[in-house]
Parts: structure tokens; sequence; C-alpha cells
């Protein structure tokens, strides 16, 4: 699991080691500046001193690897914030990482009560910048904030030459999703902040004076952003289907937020797929019923949810607790301590028990058997954006962001009028899906996931595990190697899909996860948007009613472009 943390201060082993991380990637990526690795402590131990309050965001996996960092400065008094540097370790980049550590930064700025993110680039002008090869790499790096709302200030003063060798420079603002940049005087006290307590040394008063002073309403511009022009699900035609889908989603999802250390199961990802469908005239938006509780007891052991009603309701809002002490074996024996009884039921040190997680998880599983209603009700497509998301949760325990099982639920549901398969296209194995049915045959499950030698949940997921008793022969395990293609999901899909179509499937659950796209955080396949939209198109070919179930996608704009793709494959 890859989680972001927020360090303020250097006060144990653990952060020291975290540290140490950072000045390496901070000398490999900044090899000119590397002397300066060795202050980033400092700069954290004494806001006073610098006149600033800083935080170092780092994005780590097990074993406390470190993958990424962003070092930001804060200016509370006059709400904004500016990044002062970012780095992927170069071993990570083109993975995803920049994009869900930069994402974690706009959210961390917006907790901070910043209204914009200042950025100061080296020029994508190969006027300014003379070195090809740098040339293109800053190319590079103003694109990708440009995809996360960033805009270039054009200011001929700011980019003039400082310092011998002479050095050249952009400033980019980020609104951090509000709908207007900083106004003028905004801007102009925001950089005589940044100019005196960064730049003070490195900059001459002459080059400060002349650049606030050209800060103006006619001389502040932002840069346009060239785009691609791309298909929107917007511009279908309507009359071309028959009858639209059903778009399920709850708003009690929005109170599991996790602020404190960047949560990457954020409700931004409801919103990114919000975005991605807004104005389509393919969806009816249907509101959420309210489903008997009992739905959840035929599913997960009473014992399992008892606590998780307890000890979430027992929570404050700043009580974040995260597992962290995990029995060998299921043992009977368990802890008095609550909090520290997770680990009795979790099977992770990254999924956490917060006040707001039983209301949302028991809001998803609303979610999916609104869902699950919809298609008894007649409807052939119904998406249910179901956040938390659920595929981890079994019987008596629950991990991987997931309390309840959502799929599950709904395909239970089902079960009772018709024959119903599970096929689970998360790129993590759908560990609890499988614990849940794997000893009945009248639900078959099936899950396309990355191989557990290499990926979360590790100890599942092999192509041996079939089922057990009545249910030997209706589990089926696809794993695959990191890296897979476009070509080699689709044969392996084309596998699962006769064998659904053996059991004579009525309904088809689909655990939906964009998390199989290249570029993912938490994944490791290469799947590209045109490889989904043929996925949606194998799953069309079936011709049975599809209720989709959404779980995993932990990159933004792959969730947007890779929902859009996954429906235009799915109506053309």
């Amino acid at each position: 699991m890859i989680r972001t943390l927020i360090i303020d201060g250097i006060t144990s082993v653990l952060s020291r080691h975290r540290m140490e991380q950072v000045k390496d990637i901070f000398r490999s990526s900044f090899p000119s500046l590397a002397y300066l690795a060795d202050e980033i402590p400092l700069k954290l131990k004494n806001p006073i001193r610098e006149g600033y309050l800083s935080k170092l965001l780092i994005l780590e996996k097990k074993q406390n690897l470190v993958l990424g960092f962003a070092f930001i400065i804060h200016f509370p008094s006059i709400y904004a914030s500016f990044l002062d540097f970012f780095a992927v370790h170069s071993k990570q980049r083109g993975l995803g990482i920049g994009g869900s550590l930069y994402e974690s930064v706009q959210e961390h700025c917006r907790q901070m009560g910043s209204q914009a993110l200042y950025i100061d680039v080296s020029p994508d002008d190969p006027t300014l910048t003379k070195n090809e090869r740098e040339c293109i790499q800053n190319q590079k790096r103003i694109r990708f904030y440009e995809r996360y709302g960033c805009r270039v200030v054009i200011n001929k003063e700011y980019s003039k030459p400082v310092g011998n060798p002479p050095t050249y420079a952009y400033l980019m603002i980020d609104p951090l999703n509000n709908e207007d940049f900083p106004d003028i005087t905004n801007i102009k006290s925001a950089l005589s902040r940044i100019f005196l307590l960064r730049f003070s040394r490195s900059v001459t008063p002459e080059y400060i004076t002349n650049v606030l002073e050209s800060i103006t309403e006619e001389g502040f511009r932002l840069r346009p952003i060239i785009k691609k022009r791309k298909r929107k699900l917007i511009n279908i035609k309507v009359g071309k289907f028959q009858e639209k889908f059903a778009l399920i989603y709850n708003l009690q999802h929005k109170i599991h937020h996790l602020h404190d250390k960047g949560y990457l199961e954020s409700p931004i990802r409801v919103q990114a797929i919000m975005d991605a469908l807004e104005g389509s005239p393919l969806f009816n938006i249907v509101r959420v019923k309210k489903i008997p509780d009992t739905i959840i007891s035929e599913l997960h052991s009473p014992d399992l949810i008892q606590y998780l009603k307890i000890v979430c309701s027992q929570l404050n809002e700043n009580n974040i607790f995260y597992p962290d002490t995990f029995p060998i074996r299921r043992s009977s024996q368990k802890p008095k301590n609550l909090a520290i009884q997770a680990g009795y039921y979790c099977l992770d040190d990254g999924t956490p028990l917060y006040k707001g997680a039983f209301i949302a998880a028991k809001a998803a599983l609303n979610t999916a058997l609104t869902g699950a209603d919809e298609i008894l009700s007649g409807k052939k497509v119904v998406y249910a954006v179901c956040r938390p998301p659920g595929h981890h949760a079994g019987i008596n325990f629950f991990g991987g962001f997931c309390y309840f099982n959502n799929a599950a639920a709904a395909a239970h549901f089902l079960s009772e009028h018709h024959k119903v398969a599970i096929l689970d296209l998360d790129f993590h194995h759908g560990n609890g899906t499988q614990d849940i049915f794997y000893h009945r045959s009248d639900i078959l499950t099936l899950s396309i996931h990355g191989d557990p030698n290499y990926s979360y949940p590790y100890f599942s997921g092999f192509i041996d595990e079939i089922g057990e008793g009545e249910g030997k022969g209706f589990n089926q395990n696809y794993p695959l190697p990191p890296d897979t293609n476009d070509s080699t999901y689709l044969k392996t899909l084309e596998i699962a899909l006769t064998r659904i179509k053996e059991f004579r499937t009525e309904i088809l659950i689909v655990s939906l996860g964009y998390d199989i796209l290249k570029g993912d955080p938490t994944g490791n396949f290469n799947i590209s948007f045109r490889g989904m939209s043929h996925i949606a198109l194998k799953l069309r070919e079936l011709n049975i009613p599809i209720l989709l179930i959404q779980e995993g996608g932990y990159h933004m704009n792959n969730i947007r472009r890779g929902c859009e793709a996954f429906f235009l494959g799915l109506i053309n």
C-alpha cells in the first residue's frame, strides 16, 4: 500500500531514516543544489528562524521506502503556499507517483487555508534554456503541473536572468480548485513574502522591485494551455440508445475523509468520476435507497459488524487509528483495548479506524444495493459509484481501504432472483469477495489482477484457489505479471468471459478499478485508455445486464479519462 505522510519535524529514528532517503532523492534530482539537502531538517525544525511554516510531504510504500517528496512553504496570514521542491525517485518516474504526490500537495495546501500555490519553474522556451535535453525536461515538468490546473504567468520581469552564470525562471500559479486565480493585490503580497523569505539571498532588491511593479492588471497574463481535442461523452447523441444508464452515488461518502496522512482513498476520487460524466445525456442519477441492515449480517460476521460500529462511534473527528499489531493466527484471544483489537480484524496497517468509516461503509453498501435494485427494475447498465470500496472486505476481516463488501452484497441480493457472476477487474485481487463466496456454487467469482507475488494483498489470488466444498470450481483467479499490456489483458478477459457464458450468467457484476491503467501509483499494469474501451466493448457483447461497482483507482487523471474511455467503449 502507498500513503502520504506529512513531516514537520525530525523526532524519531524512523523519521530520520525517511529524511535520509529524501536527501538522496533531492541530490539526484537537483545535482547543482545538492548542498541544500542537509538544510531541509533545519528548515522544518526552526520555522521562527526561517520566518515561515514549512512542511515535508513524502509518498512511501511498505518498508518505509520513500518514493517522492514535496517541500512546501506556507504563509497562513496571506492564505498562500509556495512549492519549494518537488521530486520523485528516479526509478518511480512515469508510474503515477508524481501525480498522486501532487494531488496530496493540493489537498494539504487547501487544508492549510491556502487559496493559491506558487511554483518557480525553469523555462520551456529554447531561447531561455539553451540545453536541448534540459528544455525537453522543463516542457514535461510544466505540462505536468498544467494537468492539475496550474498556469504559467507571462511576465518578462520575472523571467529575466538572475545571478552569474545567469538562470531563468517562470512563475506558475495553482488556484487549488478555486474558480478564480488570485487578484493582483494577493499575487504581489505572496511574491513579496516569497522573495523576502526564500529568495532574498539569490535575487537583488532591484529585481524584486521590478517584478512587483510589473504585476499590474495590464501586465498580468496567464499563458494558454494547448490541449488535444478529445471525444466527450456529452457529445454522444441520446437517440443512439434505447434507454439511459443509471448512475448512483452517495454524498455520505464525504464523511470518510482523512486529512492527516494524505490518505489516497479520498473524496476527490468520486469527484473525478462525476467530473468525467457531468453533463452527459447517457445517465439518469438515481437516489440511494435505504436497504435493511440484514443484508450486511448475511455477508459479514456479527462480530466484525459490531466491532466496527462500536469502535468508530467511540473515536472523535481528530482520532484516527491505524492497526499496527497483527496476530500470527486468528486466536480467540483479543486485547481489551478496542482500537488495538483492529489488528485482529484488519489485513494491513493502511486501513484506518475513523469516526466516519462505519457510516460511509454502510452508505457505500446502500449505493451498491440500490444499483442491484435498479437492475431488477429492468436497467441494462447501472454504475454504482461506491466509496469506500469493498472487495477486500471478507466475512470476518476488513482492509485495503475496504470495510464492507459492496459487490458481494449486490451479488447476494440478486442471487435470489437470477444466476449471478462477479468479475473483478480491479488491479488488486478481490480477496474479500473470494472469501465470502468460496464455499458457494450459486455465484461465480472471477478475478483478473496483479500477480500476488508482487502485488497486494499478496496472500491470495493464486491460480490454484478454485473454491472448496460446494464452491469448488466456482472461483477462478487470473493473476497477471507486472507490465501487462492491452493485448495480454484482453486475451485473459476473453477466457474469463467464456467461463461466464458457460455458467449461463443472467446478471454480471463488475468490480471496476481504474488502477489497472498505466500510471496508477498502486498498480503495475500498462493498460491504455484504448484498452479500457476494449474491455467495456467485450463486456457489452455478453448482452446481459451489468452492474458496475466502483473499487480502486488512485490517479485522478486516469480516473477521469479511464471512466470516459470505459463508457465510450460500452456504447460504441
